[in-house]
């Protein structure tokens, strides 16, 4: 059945008998609850717990959670990664131990966990920092056990996400398109281009990778996996377009799906 609808108008695009779909985004509509980085690798004992309103979990900050398992989340032991198969919409917490010591509870795990910083945001240039709960203030955020510890299944948790709250564990490489996205990965071009280019160009192709069954694009700088600093923040300044004079204006990525 076709409906026409005399009073809107929509335009499709094809190259040859392909469907062309674009998506366009700033760098700032990253999604967020999605991906973490874990402060440590090779970790055992792992816990993921969900704040939900049917949880039968009571944490110490006075809210309720479920235990998460493989329908809810993707886990690397072995890299430190958690990928949540729907975006958060409450709390993370999780809890594993390293080494006999529990997440965040000694000086000698967390070893270069956090992205340096510079003048109050990331730098991947700036190295690493190492992460307890007994370290200073990071980025203006508290890192303390009263602010990022919650006690949970009687379990000394880390807080890793709090909904509209910059979490240092999160991965902001991840991007949702509006469209599906096609299996085959030479489909999808993933790009970013000035504000005044023109709307088919992209400036400046970028490395990705797909996760089809969410629609999800990740970008990544290099080869040295996730947990490097310039894959976690792909899209800091020194890895846009190449002159100052188009970094102090506001850019735009553009993703291209060639069906």
């Amino acid at each position: 059945m076709l409906r026409y609808d005399p009073s809107q108008s929509a335009v499709k695009e094809f190259r040859g008998k392909n469907e062309i779909n674009r998506n366009t985004f700033t760098p700032y509509e990253y999604s967020r609850g999605i991906f973490f980085i874990l402060p440590d690798i090779d970790i055992t004992n792992v816990s993921v717990y969900i704040e939900s309103e049917n949880g039968s979990y009571s944490g110490n900050d006075g809210r309720l959670y479920k235990k998460g398992d493989a329908e809810d989340y993707i886990l690397s032991e072995s890299e430190g990664t958690l990928r949540m198969r729907e975006a958060a919409e409450g709390r993370i917490l999780v809890y594993y131990t390293k080494n006999g010591h529990s997440v965040g509870s000694d000086s000698s795990i967390g070893i270069g966990a956090l992205c340096g910083e510079n003048s109050g945001y990331p730098d991947p240039d700036a190295g690493t920092v190492n992460f307890e709960f007994g370290m200073a203030d990071y980025m203006g955020q508290d890192m303390s056990a009263s602010a990022k510890q919650v006690t949970v299944d009687g379990k000394n948790a880390l807080l890793i996400y709090n909904k509209n709250e910059y979490s240092p564990f999160e991965s902001y490489s991840i991007y949702k398109s509006t469209s599906s996205l096609p299996e085959e990965l030479w489909k999808t071009r993933f790009g970013i281009s000035d504000k005044s280019s023109d709307p088919e160009d992209i400036d400046k192709e970028l490395k990705f990778t797909v996760y089809q069954e969410n629609s999800y694009v990740q970008l990544y700088v290099n080869s040295n996996g996730p947990r490097d600093m310039y894959n976690r923040y792909p899209l800091t300044e020194e890895n846009l377009l190449s002159s100052p004079t188009v970094l102090q204006r506001q850019l735009k990525k553009e993703a291209t799906e060639r069906n």
